[in-house]
């Protein structure tokens, strides 16, 4: 049985964040502020779930799948792939039963999977092999396997994300300082985006009703805008040194 969640720790765990940022006063932006403030005074309020308990479910990926590196979620499907960095694999969960539905075999050390919603086609890059494994959802099951460079080569590809209006998918590469476009139409590759050398971007974010792909890098004190349609960078926006991840929230997607 899972454990109960409530919106108090919620509240708590939010309030522990604000004393960290005034001990760290560096970290202390308007937008954190903001946050805070927007998690203790509004979030309670949303859709009167004021005290509405959310229940935690544990699920064992083991013993087929070993070290989950990468998640994403299937909404529609109320399906969860998780994959298994070690075990060269992914597992897809069904998140109304807590239970493994299947473990699919990919190629060497999965790092990151993303989930087009619309296609119910997942995505599943495999670091060591420089390849993306393009899974059918429905049949759970690879259909293709698109290269991205020679097996073996120093070519690291840590991150992927999909926009699921244009079927395009993006690919980060610290190496090259490039962002590579796959076509999911035609599993193609459709030429690459270009950024400051040795920016090194290690994770993305899209926002499918503007078209604009986010990018995170690890050597930059920057994010990168990019415009989907063109496949060129059209802003810049500051963000804290060392920063590692990045999210975005998407309201009233229609496909």
């Amino acid at each position: 049985m899972g454990r109960p969640f409530h919106r108090r720790k919620l509240n708590s765990m939010t309030a522990s964040y604000f004393l960290f940022l005034m001990n760290h006063k560096r970290c202390f932006t308007l937008p954190t502020l903001l946050f805070c403030v927007c998690a203790i005074c509004w979030v309670p309020g949303l859709a009167g779930i004021q005290d509405q308990a959310y229940q935690v479910r544990e699920v064992a990926i083991g013993p087929g799948g070993s070290y989950p590196y990468g998640v994403a979620l299937d909404a529609g499907t109320h399906r969860l792939y998780a994959a298994n960095v070690r075990s060269n694999n992914l597992s897809v969960v069904d998140t109304e039963t807590g239970r493994i539905l299947k473990t699919i075999p990919v190629e060497r050390s999965p790092v990151s999977v993303a989930v087009n919603p619309a296609t119910h086609v997942v995505y599943v890059l495999n670091n060591l092999s420089n390849t993306i494994s393009v899974i059918d959802g429905q049949r759970t099951a690879v259909v293709e396997t698109v290269r991205l460079g020679a097996s073996g080569t120093a070519t690291i590809f840590n991150n992927l994300a999909v926009n699921p209006k244009t079927n395009r998918i993006y690919i980060t590469d610290p190496r090259t300082s490039q962002i590579h476009v796959l076509d999911g139409a035609t599993n193609t590759l459709r030429g690459s985006i270009d950024l400051p050398m040795g920016s090194r971007p290690n994770d993305l974010a899209i926002n499918p009703n503007t078209n604009q792909i986010y990018i995170l890098s690890a050597n930059s004190s920057q994010i990168t805008v990019i415009d989907g349609v063109s496949n060129t960078v059209t802003a810049t926006l500051g963000h804290p040194t060392r920063a590692t991840g990045i999210f975005s929230i998407v309201t009233g997607f229609k496909q």
